[in-house]
């Protein structure tokens, strides 16, 4: 048979000619044989069916493989210098064990939708393929301008604790001839 790399391979590819669908609003599937039902009839879902039907196929080609679940992406805020993680950056991917290797990270969902890991959720529920995000509406801008000062307020003065109160004590005794 296939080496393990081969076997991961054949899966990914698989999915990616198979006529699967990315989407938040699948059909519900039964309560037993959940896999087959999405791998052999729905064929439509989001990141954690692609993530879990792909681990088991693994595990049933003998690979050890596992779900990992975290966050993919998010926006850069250009107007405060940081990134803005979202719940609907939540993702799910695989790791597969291949000897001489360790745990490899693979993203089935990425070979259905490539524009989920590119272009982030929004982006892939209207275009799949999409490489990148657009950029943003001036709405989009506006409401980041108002986030970066929402932070900036909760950096600043929601979380003016003891040891900024001293900071900003001791920059203006400094200022004043220090202290006596």
């Amino acid at each position: 048979g296939l080496p393990a790399p081969g076997r991961v391979e054949a899966a990914l590819a698989w999915l990616r000619a198979g006529d699967f669908r990315y989407t938040l609003t699948p059909p519900t599937l039964p309560g037993r044989d959940r896999v087959d039902a999405f791998l052999f009839g729905s064929r439509a879902g989001f990141c954690e069916h692609y993530a879990s039907s792909f681990a088991f196929l693994m595990r049933a080609a003998g690979v050890p493989a596992r779900v990992v679940g975290g966050y993919l992406g998010g926006e850069l805020n250009p107007s405060g210098g940081y990134l803005i993680v979202r719940q609907q950056d939540a993702h799910a991917w695989v790791e597969v064990w291949l000897e001489g290797q360790g745990w490899v990270r693979v993203d089935p969902t990425a070979g259905v939708a490539p524009g989920r890991v590119t272009a982030g959720l929004p982006t892939a529920l209207s275009r799949p393929e999409a490489e990148a995000p657009p950029p943003p509406a001036a709405l989009d801008r506006v409401a980041l301008r108002v986030d970066a000062w929402q932070t900036r307020w909760n950096s600043w003065v929601a979380g003016y604790d003891g040891p900024r109160q001293r900071d900003l004590l001791d920059r203006v005794e400094a200022g004043v001839g220090g202290r006596p």
